[in-house]
């Protein structure tokens, strides 16, 4: 599987990702692969090293609104 990784916008260091899978082929439309990415983002926030405003899981790509915190 390969992924795309997308900066579209930063407005006073909060930055807008998109994700997207390849093709757009739906690869997160199952609970687990829901987990995966949401698990990743609870280690990130628990690690201190990214801030999340929001986001959304849809069947081929993701949106996160957030800011890292290096």
């Amino acid at each position: 599987m390969r992924i795309i990784i997308t900066l579209v916008c930063g407005v006073k260091h909060s930055l807008f990702y998109t994700v997207a899978i390849v093709d757009w082929m739906p690869l997160i439309n199952t609970n687990r692969f829901k987990h995966i990415v949401m698990d990743s983002l609870i280690y990130l926030i628990k690690k201190n090293k990214l801030k999340v405003y929001g986001f959304v899981i849809m069947p081929n790509h993701i949106h996160i609104i957030g800011k890292t915190l290096l």
